[in-house]
């Protein structure tokens, strides 16, 4: 369930940067009617900016963009299409072009989504850095969220279940976890089809253009039927 609502300030209206979960953007005729298959078709992906004309448009500091493009592991694609990242870059890409700029509230939906670990680290620090300035709110799973956020706000199917301090919260969340108790080993389930090989890749090569992204791999995989060869890149 979607709700709807307003926010009223005493003061002047803050700026507020909003970093949504999913990134969308312009194509250089200022249109924004991508679609996915672009991705594989180099003619049509020319008309996308790099990442590095993206992020000018924000500062001309390019000190300051390097920086955060190595913090968050970017900046091996600085000269590459916003339409060849995948969509882990693009989150990355994302952050790094709302630290580039300055707010009185930051809002971050899901920005844990598709980074790995060394990534969520960096972002963790990246947001706790920004919280001496601004005000931080940041929509994510419990396990994610960060240590500068002082109140928690529980949603339950779009209402509101729970708001308290962050302490408060983890207390409430300890004493309501019960973790699972099992007296023995958990079944296998045992499936009626056989077969000797689930899957297998015999000289498989995937170029992008130019680019080679998979050269001669050969793979096989199976489940209970004794070991095979593993992935050769």
């Amino acid at each position: 369930m979607f709700c709807k609502g307003s926010i009223r300030f005493n003061n002047d209206q803050p700026k507020v940067i909003f970093v949504e979960q999913h990134y969308f953007f312009k194509t250089l005729s200022n249109t924004n009617d991508f679609y996915y298959q672009q991705r594989y078709n180099s003619f049509d992906s020319n008309d996308a900016m790099t990442v590095i004309q993206e992020l000018l448009t924000i500062t001309e500091d390019e000190n300051v963009i390097e920086e955060l493009l190595t913090q968050l592991q970017l900046n091996h694609r600085r000269n590459d299409s916003l339409l060849h990242l995948s969509s882990g870059e693009h989150k990355r890409f994302q952050l790094v072009k709302a630290f580039l700029q300055d707010a009185n509230i930051f809002i971050f939906d899901s920005p844990f989504t598709g980074l790995d670990v060394n990534s969520r680290k960096e972002v963790k620090e990246l947001i706790e850095l920004r919280s001496k300035e601004s005000t931080i709110i940041v929509i994510a799973d419990v396990e994610d969220i960060p240590s500068v956020i002082t109140h928690v706000a529980e949603l339950d199917k779009g209402s509101l279940k729970n708001f308290s301090t962050l302490k408060e919260f983890e207390r409430i969340s300890t004493s309501n976890f019960h973790p699972a108790r099992f007296n023995g080993d958990i079944p296998l389930q045992h499936d009626s089809v056989e077969f000797d090989v689930a899957i297998k890749f015999e000289n498989v090569s995937v170029a992008y253009g130019d680019k080679k992204i998979l050269s001669n791999i050969n793979c096989a995989r199976s489940f209970g039927r004794g070991r095979l060869p593993p992935c050769v890149v």
